[in-house]
């Protein structure tokens, strides 16, 4: 039985750390990015900076939904472990 609740603890901590990086790491990269839109996009004409800057913003995007999938497949691993109890 403790065995099982070391399990379900050690998922728990695997879980927040790693959301946690992955959407606060998202999270800073897409206001930086606005940031940096807002700052610099007025001055430069220039179409291949405007598609790097969308291409950089579908990357912190992508980041944040791996963050919650994350998220979802470490709660499913500790149900699973919460069922294993009953």
């Amino acid at each position: 039985m403790n065995k099982i609740y070391e399990q379900y603890n050690q998922w728990k901590e695997r879980r927040k750390s790693w959301f946690w990086k992955l959407f606060l790491s998202g999270v800073n990269g897409i206001i930086a990015t606005f940031i940096t839109i807002f700052s610099i996009i007025e001055k430069i004409e220039i179409p291949t900076f405007k598609i790097g800057v969308i291409i950089v913003l579908g990357i912190y995007c992508f980041t944040v939904m791996v963050s919650i999938g994350v998220w979802a497949f470490y709660s499913f691993k500790m149900k699973q472990i919460r069922d294993k109890l009953d």
